[in-house]
C-alpha cells in the first residue's frame, strides 16, 4: 500500500470501455461454507513448497488464513523472502504488493486463480515476513532482480505473468523491462511511481539536503530533521492502520482484524522504522521513472484500475496509455487496493486477459 499521497488531480473521463466495464462495479458474492482441499503445488523440482492454509471470512468468501509466522520462505542472495505458492497448472501468475502490504494482501485472488493458474504471491525485500534490510533502495533495483530471480527459481525459462498494486506495480513494469525473458505479461493495479516531467519538478538530493552545499552544518541539521520527521511518520503510521487503510479503501468490507495484523506485523520489526526511512529516502536519489521502463517494454500490459482511489487517481492510467500502446485499460469502482476491495472482478478480468494473451 504506498504510504506516500501522489497529487495529480483527475482529468478527463476515460473513453474507452472495454467488455468489462459492465462488471466494475465490485460486489461481494457469499459462496457455500464447504472449504475446498488445498491444492498440491507445481514448481520447480529443485523447490520445497507446501500450499496455504484456508478459511471463509465472516461473508463467507474463501480466502488465504492469516499466518503470523508467515508462508514459506526462499533464501534468496543470503536474505529470507517469504511467499506463497498455490496451483498445480495453467500460466503461471507472480502477484506483488503495494507499500507496506505483503504477500496477504493477495489472499481473496490466490484461491480463485490457482483453479486455472500456478499462482504466487511475494513479499519484496523490506516489506511482509521478508527480511528487512538497512540498504539504497534507490530505483527499484533490489525488487527487480528479486523478480526475475524468483520467476527463474520457480518457473524456469516459461516466464511468468506479474502482477502488482501501487510499488508492486512499479517493481513488475521495472521487472519487465530490465529482464524482458522473465516476464509475460504485466497487470497494473494503481501503480506508483513518476514520471519525467513529475521528476524535474522535485528538488535533487543535493537541494532537499541543504541549499548551500558548502554549509555542512545545515545540510547535517537538514538531514537529522527529515530523520526524525521520517520516524515520527512511521511510529504515527503504525498507530493508524486502520484508518488509512479504511480512508484508501472504496469498499471497506475486507478491512478486517487480520489484514491490519498483516502490515502492523513487520512494522514492529527491530530495524523497521530505519528502513521505512530509507525506502522513502530512495525516492530522492537515482529517480527511475515509469516512462522510461515503458520505454523498454515490449510486453502486454492490463491496466485495472480503482477510480475511487485517493492517492493515485486515473490520470495516470491516461499518461500510461498515451505512452504505452499494448497498454489495455479498465476502470473498476474501488480505492487504492484494488486486488483487495473487489477481488473477483480482479481475477475475472486478470484470467480472461492472460487467456486471450495465452491464444
Amino acid at each position: 500500500m504506498n504510504c506516500v499521497k501522489n497529487t495529480m488531480h483527475l482529468t478527463n473521463r476515460i473513453l474507452r470501455e472495454p467488455i468489462a466495464m459492465q462488471r466494475s462495479i465490485c460486489l461481494r458474492s457469499v459462496r457455500p461454507l464447504t472449504l475446498r482441499r488445498p491444492r498440491p503445488v507445481a514448481v520447480r523440482a529443485s523447490v520445497a513448497t507446501r500450499p496455504p492454509r484456508l478459511e471463509r471470512d465472516a461473508f463467507g468468501v474463501e480466502r488465504v488464513a492469516y499466518e503470523e509466522g508467515g508462508w514459506d520462505v526462499w533464501n534468496w542472495r543470503g536474505i529470507d523472502v517469504n511467499y506463497i505458492a498455490y496451483g498445480t497448472s495453467g500460466p503461471p501468475i507472480l502477484l506483488i504488493h503495494g507499500f507496506g502490504a505483503s504477500a496477504y494482501q493477495w489472499r481473496y485472488n490466490i484461491p480463485s486463480l490457482a483453479e486455472k493458474h500456478r499462482v504466487f504471491a511475494m513479499d519484496l525485500v523490506g516489506f511482509g515476513k521478508s527480511e528487512k534490510l538497512v540498504m539504497d533502495y534507490s530505483g527499484g533495483q533490489i525488487w527487480s532482480d528479486q523478480i526475475a530471480d524468483f520467476i527463474e527459481e520457480f518457473v524456469g525459462s516459461e516466464g511468468a505473468y506479474v502482477a502488482g498494486n501501487s510499488l508492486g506495480g512499479f517493481a513488475a513494469l521495472a521487472a519487465a523491462a530490465r529482464s524482458p525473458d522473465k516476464v509475460k505479461g504485466i497487470i497494473g493495479l494503481n501503480i506508483a511511481g513518476t514520471f519525467s516531467q513529475d521528476a524535474e519538478l522535485l528538488p535533487s538530493a543535493d537541494e532537499v539536503q541543504g541549499a548551500n552545499v558548502f554549509e555542512k552544518w545545515r545540510k547535517q541539521l537538514g538531514a537529522l530533521f527529515r530523520r526524525l520527521v521520517v520516524l515520527y511518520s512511521f511510529y504515527l503510521t503504525r498507530t493508524r492502520i486502520r484508518k488509512i487503510l479504511l480512508a484508501v479503501y472504496h469498499n471497506k468490507n475486507n478491512v478486517d482484524d487480520d489484514l491490519v495484523r498483516s502490515i502492523e506485523a513487520p512494522a514492529e520489526d527491530p530495524v523497521a522504522a530505519e528502513v521505512y526511512y530509507r525506502l522513502l529516502q530512495s525516492t530522492l536519489s537515482k529517480r527511475v521513472t515509469i516512462d522510461s521502463l515503458l520505454e523498454m517494454l515490449d510486453v502486454p500490459l492490463l491496466l485495472l484500475w480503482g477510480m475511487k482511489d485517493p492517492w493515485i487517481g486515473p490520470s495516470k492510467a491516461e499518461q500510461i496509455k498515451a505512452l504505452y500502446n499494448k497498454t489495455e485499460f479498465i476502470p473498476l469502482e474501488a480505492g487504492h487496493c484494488v486486488q483487495d476491495e473487489c477481488p473477483e472482478v480482479v481475477n475475472e478480468n486478470l484470467m480472461s486477459w492472460i487467456a486471450r494473451n495465452e491464444d
